[in-house]
Parts: C-alpha cells; structure tokens; sequence
C-alpha cells in the first residue's frame, strides 16, 4: 500500500524540516520514500516565479499529479 502525506503551512513555518525528519525516519525503519518539496518543483516549472494565483494553481496540481503517479507505482 502506497500513501502521501502532504504538509501545509505558513512560510517559515518548518514544512521541510518537519517533511525530511519524518522522511528520515520513515527510511531508517525501510519505508521507501520520495519527497516532493515544492520550492524545488517550483524551480524546474517556474524558474522566475511570479507567485500568482494562477500560478499556484498550476503548481500545485502538478505536485498533486506527482504524488498520484507515486503512490499509485
């Protein structure tokens, strides 16, 4: 069984931290894991960010497709 768990908050807030500690540890008891952090998907899709709704909405429906794709390997 394959399963995401998507972190949200305010900027600053400690997502990636609070992402990459439970990754870690999810890899240390043999859980295979892929973390998906938006600042670096943002980079590839949108390499001079406007941060406009539109935009967001793009992004996000793209990590939304990424974490589909994962969880249904």
């Amino acid at each position: 069984m394959s399963w995401a768990n998507w972190i949200t908050g305010l900027p600053g807030s400690g997502k990636s931290s609070v992402a990459r500690a439970a990754a870690a540890r999810l890899a240390e008891h043999g859980t295979p894991v892929r973390l998906l952090e938006l600042d670096a998907i943002r980079t590839v899709l949108t390499p001079r960010p406007t941060y406009r709704e539109a935009e967001r909405e793009v992004l996000y429906r793209s990590l939304v497709f990424m974490a589909t794709a994962l969880t249904g390997a």
